[in-house]
């Protein structure tokens, strides 16, 4: 009895001695397990504030690098915009430069046509103007021939020839020239050689001189009357 009472005694005291040692043992895996846990709370910390901090860096950085990006944008932008403003400005100043050209030409054009028409214009009407003195004057000397004022004749002739430069007729100027003879031919024939003063032989040789050679053998028979009526 007292043997089992004994032994009953040890495995009690085994129990209770292993019973403080699992307790000894279990608070250590406590102990360690909480400071793992405060060690992983530690380092999720660490990491926590290391991504928070590196969020931040990458977040700076892309604001950074966004920055830059629109800054070069901008830059870019600005640069493209002046060069775009200079090139429209010389854009401008070509058109502009082209439609003063033009401008000018078109001036210039239009002047030279005004002109070319005026000038058309101008010499008609003072061909009509002329052709109308002409007719006027050739009227007078028919006037003049029918009442037989022979010298008032030879100043109309003198008058038409004047006229007829101004038209440039050489038919005319055959015509004036023949009106010339008829004229001292009919004073000859009537005995009017009178009126070859100085003042009419003065008419009579400018007249002549007004034209060229080609007339020289009408202007011969000119001079020969006027010698004929001066001989008498």
């Amino acid at each position: 009895m007292k043997k089992i009472l004994f032994v009953f005694l040890i495995l009690t005291s085994c129990y209770t001695i292993g019973a403080d040692v699992d307790n000894t043992l279990l608070l250590k895996n406590l102990e360690a397990a909480n400071t793992q846990i405060e060690v992983l709370k530690a380092q999720v910390e660490v990491m926590k504030s290391y991504q928070d901090k590196f969020l931040t860096t990458v977040y700076w950085s892309l604001g950074t690098v966004l920055g830059i990006v629109i800054l070069l944008i901008g830059y870019n932008w600005f640069t493209n915009f002046k060069s775009q403003e200079k090139e429209v400005q010389t854009l401008k100043n070509f058109i502009q430069n082209e439609l003063n050209q033009k401008k000018v030409m078109l001036t210039e054009d239009m002047d030279k046509k005004i002109g070319e028409t005026l000038r058309k214009q101008n010499d008609r009407i003072w061909g009509e103007i002329h052709r109308l003195k002409y007719e006027t004057i050739l009227s007078e000397f028919k006037y003049k021939k029918d009442l037989k004022l022979y010298s008032t004749c030879i100043l109309n002739v003198s008058e038409l020839m004047i006229v007829n430069k101004e038209i440039s007729s050489n038919f005319r100027t055959q015509q004036i020239l023949d009106l010339l003879v008829e004229i001292l031919e009919l004073a000859d024939k009537e005995n009017k050689q009178y009126i070859l003063s100085s003042d009419i032989l003065s008419t009579i040789h400018k007249t002549l001189n007004m034209v060229g050679d080609e007339y020289s053998m009408i202007k011969n028979k000119v001079n020969n009357l006027i010698k004929k009526m001066q001989s008498k």
